[in-house]
């Protein structure tokens, strides 16, 4: 019986990387302007590394309609991307925070284990100790990621519509 659990579960596996497939080859194969798709894509990467549980999406949304992108690529990379960037975050703005001598450099750094014990307790004891650093290092994490995604997306476009890009244009 268990490993018929293990079959199954395997080919669910197989079944939702296809349809996350699909839907990113849909994304980056639409019939819209390659920046604009490129350009949403980043967003969604940006608003996926937020540290706002269940306001990615809306705040990929806002963006993109604010910047003019694509809506669909926002969206589409905010649910393929969206998965525990939350302690990288954390680490990120901490690491960053003690260099700005904002936090103390003889605090103790948070585990995974201790990271998850923590987050599990009241949001409002979390604040300063958690959120703030995450917040930080999201928001340069997320920017550094977006431009590398904008980057990669726009050749994806541009590959798979049929262009050759432009020197010196990205």
């Amino acid at each position: 019986m268990a490993r018929g659990m293990i079959l199954r579960l395997g080919s669910y596996c197989r079944l939702a990387w296809r349809q996350v497939r699909r839907r990113i080859v849909r994304v980056f194969t639409q019939n819209a302007e390659p920046h604009m798709i490129a350009l949403g894509a980043a967003i969604g990467i940006f608003a996926a590394i937020m540290p706002f549980p269940f306001l990615q999406f809306i705040l990929a949304l806002v963006l993109a309609t604010a910047l003019k992108a694509n809506r669909l690529a926002a969206v589409t990379l905010v649910w393929v991307a969206n998965p525990a960037f939350f302690y990288v975050d954390y680490v990120v703005g901490r690491a960053l925070l003690r260099c700005l001598h904002v936090i103390a450099a003889e605090a103790d750094a948070i585990s995974w284990q201790g990271f998850l014990d923590r987050f599990q307790q009241s949001v409002f004891a979390l604040m300063g100790a958690v959120f703030v650093p995450a917040l930080v290092g999201s928001l340069v994490f997320g920017l550094v990621c977006a431009a590398a995604t904008y980057a990669i997306a726009l050749r994806v476009v541009l590959f798979y519509k049929g262009r050759t890009p432009q020197p010196g244009r990205w």
